[in-house]
C-alpha cells in the first residue's frame, strides 16, 4: 500500500499517495468516496483496511463534530459504514492500539474537547471505552512507539488555548 489520504479539508474524496510514482503522478484520486464531506478525520489502519471514527462536518459556517464511521478497503477501493462511534468528535487523531482503532479525545462542540478514548474492534464491529488520558484536548499530534506501545500526545488546544503539554499514555 502507498499512503492514503481520507477527507483532508472538507471533502468526500479519497486519494492514494505513491512515493515512488513519477513527478506529477504521485497522487491518484480513488473511485470510492465518503458518503458525506468530512475533515479533521481520525483514522487508523488495521490489517489491510483504514477505519474512520468521527470527523468534522461543516454547516452554516460552523465546524461540527460527527459520528460518521466507516471502513475503507484500499484493495477493493470500497467504503462501507461501520458501527457508529458512541460520541460525536472531530479535530482529533486515531491510532492502531493492539488491533483496535483508538479515537483519542478531540472535538469542538461542547462538551468537547474530551479526554475520552473510544476503542473500535473491527471484529465484531463494536465500540468500547478505553482508559482516558489526562488532559482534554483537540487538534494535537499523536503517535505510537512501536517498540513500547506507548502513545505520545503533544500540544493541541486545551481549554481554548494552545498547549505545549505532553502526555505519554
Amino acid at each position: 500500500l502507498g499512503g492514503f489520504t481520507i477527507g483532508v479539508g472538507m471533502t468526500s474524496e479519497i486519494w492514494d499517495f505513491d512515493p515512488a510514482g513519477a513527478a506529477g503522478s504521485k497522487w491518484t484520486l480513488k473511485a470510492a468516496a465518503l458518503p458525506v464531506q468530512i475533515g479533521y478525520v481520525p483514522c487508523a489502519t488495521i490489517g489491510s483496511k483504514i477505519y474512520i471514527g468521527g470527523g468534522a462536518t461543516y454547516s452554516a459556517g460552523s465546524l461540527l463534530d460527527s459520528t460518521a464511521s466507516y471502513g475503507y478497503d484500499p484493495v477493493a477501493d470500497a467504503i462501507a459504514a461501520i458501527g457508529v462511534i458512541p460520541r460525536a468528535t472531530g479535530e482529533t487523531k486515531a491510532v492502531n492500539e493492539g488491533g483496535q482503532m483508538w479515537v483519542l479525545g478531540g472535538g469542538r462542540v461542547a462538551p468537547n474537547p474530551s479526554n475520552e478514548v473510544d476503542a473500535y474492534s473491527p471484529s465484531p464491529d463494536t465500540w468500547a471505552l478505553a482508559p482516558a488520558f489526562a488532559t482534554a484536548r483537540r487538534n494535537f499530534p499523536v503517535d505510537v512507539d512501536p517498540a513500547t506501545g506507548k502513545i505520545y500526545i503533544v500540544g493541541g488546544y486545551v481549554a481554548g488555548l494552545s498547549s505545549s503539554g505532553m502526555e505519554i499514555f
